[in-house]
């Protein structure tokens, strides 16, 4: 069921052409073990924090802290997950989705998937299946760029990765070589071909920055 909510989000996305998802996420008895006190609790479910940190560093996921607790403890786990490298857009809100003719957002906030144990959310289980849905998805950005070629771009945390036509390989590569940006034309020149399934492009080329 998580998976297809996963799975389901990003098909939308693409079918409505945004440029990413909307993901609200509990903190206590789906990120840390809850207490049911007032005492703070650091012991994070195995998994949460790395899968937390691909979340909040996807340019296609727009992360959002859903929780009922004080302002007070829910600003010490902001400040604590910023620490581990992990941010979060919003807390309790959505402003990026706006009322609509048939929707109203004031009440409920706009999300894609939730991620909470009230809502059947299994912690010691479901990081592993939201990491399977997370590799199995991205939203691609279209580029056409000035040689009149297409491709499409995932920027994951540290690589570019580009989906193009099979026909367009040899083009691409020229044209990306040619960029005018000199630490780009580097990396570009480091292009690695991956072999990958995606319904619409034949291969996927990972551009690694920095090589």
């Amino acid at each position: 069921m998580l998976l297809k909510s996963i799975n389901d989000s990003f098909a939308l996305a693409e079918r409505k052409k945004w440029d990413r998802v909307y993901w609200a996420i509990d903190i206590h008895g789906t990120i840390v073990k809850p207490t049911y006190s007032n005492e703070q609790n650091d012991s994070f479910y195995t998994g949460a924090l790395a899968v937390l940190h691909e979340l909040s560093n996807r340019p296609d996921i727009c992360l959002i802290l859903y929780s009922c607790s004080y302002p007070d403890k829910i600003e010490y786990y902001i400040n604590k997950f910023k620490k581990l490298g992990i941010v979060f857009d919003y807390v309790n809100c959505n402003p990026e989705v706006k009322d609509n003719d048939y929707s109203s957002y004031k009440e409920k906030f706009y999300f894609n998937v939730i991620l909470d144990d009230k809502a059947g959310f299994d912690p010691e289980t479901d990081w592993s299946v939201v990491q399977e849905g997370l590799d199995n998805n991205h939203i691609l950005t279209h580029v056409k760029n000035e040689y009149g070629l297409e491709y499409h771009v995932m920027n994951i945390q540290e690589d570019y990765y580009l989906h193009t036509k099979k026909e367009d390989i040899p083009r691409l590569k020229k044209a990306l070589i040619l960029e005018d940006n000199k630490d780009r034309q580097k990396a570009f020149k480091n292009l690695l071909i991956f072999k990958h399934k995606h319904p619409k492009f034949h291969l996927l080329f990972r551009v690694r920055k920095g090589l």
